[in-house]
């Protein structure tokens, strides 16, 4: 995606996905969607443009995951357990920050 305030969410709305922001979408240059709603989410999209600052981090993070499958199946333990127990968005992304900041950590150390 070169920009996206040139997103259009039709096709997305069309398949059932509803558009969803996030507080830093804006500044990170993203578009959150989720499915099937904004109160039940089970699936969480972004759509995001490759000069965003956070793009490069974010690949990282996924392609690390899947070339460790235990710490994937760390991570979905650790969301599945937060989406049961979580108040909410900004608490369900807090209680993920320790498990994706260690994460990230270990990636910097072992390129360096």
């Amino acid at each position: 995606m070169d920009d996206c305030t040139t997103i259009t969410p039709l096709p997305l709305r069309a398949i059932g996905w509803l558009h969803a922001p996030e507080p830093s979408d804006e500044n990170l240059l993203r578009w959150s969607f989720c499915y099937p709603s904004v109160e039940l989410r089970t699936h969480h999209l972004h759509v995001v443009e490759h000069r965003s600052t956070g793009w490069p981090t974010w690949l990282a993070f996924r392609d690390h995951l899947r070339a460790h499958p235990e710490l994937a199946g760390e991570y979905q333990r650790i969301k599945t357990e937060l989406a049961d127990t979580a108040a909410d968005r900004p608490a369900y992304r807090a209680g993920k920050a320790p498990f994706i900041e260690a994460v990230l950590a270990s990636i910097t150390s072992s390129a360096a």
